[in-house]
């Protein structure tokens, strides 16, 4: 594939973990989470600060986000024929 596809591929599966990641916070820290974000949107900051600020609210993060890339890379291989 072409290096633009491959970049639109990989952002595509970025954003997916993302969000599985967020649909995934627990109920009592999603009022920092939602903080976070607004902080985040009204002043532009960069996204490695806003993941930076959301491993200080979220336990386990890290580790959560590698365990969903390593299950969406394996629902993926599921879903495609060899």
């Amino acid at each position: 594939y072409p290096p633009e596809i491959q970049d639109a591929i990989v952002r595509r599966f970025c954003e997916y973990v993302f969000k599985k990641v967020l649909l995934d916070i627990p109920q009592e820290e999603m009022g920092h989470v939602i903080d976070i974000f607004e902080t985040h949107r009204t002043t532009g900051r960069s996204f490695s600060s806003l993941v930076d600020e959301l491993r200080a609210v979220v336990p386990g993060m890290d580790d959560y986000v590698a365990q969903e890339i390593d299950h969406s890379v394996e629902r993926f291989r599921l879903d495609v024929p060899a």
